[in-house]
């Protein structure tokens, strides 16, 4: 069998940061207040999600996307701070762009 017309893919992964040790222990109960907003602000998300969908469909465009967008970056860096990704705490911000 002959392997030429198969493509080559290479993942290349930067190393994990260095985890500070009491941050890994006590990260949980320092994520419980990014929790408790996050929790609200995706419930908004979800319905506007919802509602931008019926207005996209007459005006031809999504007037919430900015808040949605928002809110899912939010979340991910919350995620990405929990399963250990990071060692930099998430900011309480749904700015999408900066140094985070």
């Amino acid at each position: 069998m002959d392997n030429s017309d198969n493509p080559v893919f290479q993942l290349r992964v930067a190393p994990r940061e260095k985890q500070n040790r009491w941050t890994v222990f006590f990260r949980l109960f320092l994520l419980i207040p990014q929790f408790v907003v996050l929790y609200g602000l995706l419930i908004g998300a979800g319905f506007l999600t919802f509602l931008g969908w019926f207005v996209a469909i007459f005006t031809g465009r999504n007037p919430f996307h900015d808040y949605v967008a928002g809110v899912l970056c939010w979340y991910a860096r919350v995620i990405c701070y929990t399963e250990m990704l990071t060692g930099k705490y998430p900011p309480f911000s749904m700015r999408t762009d900066g140094d985070y």
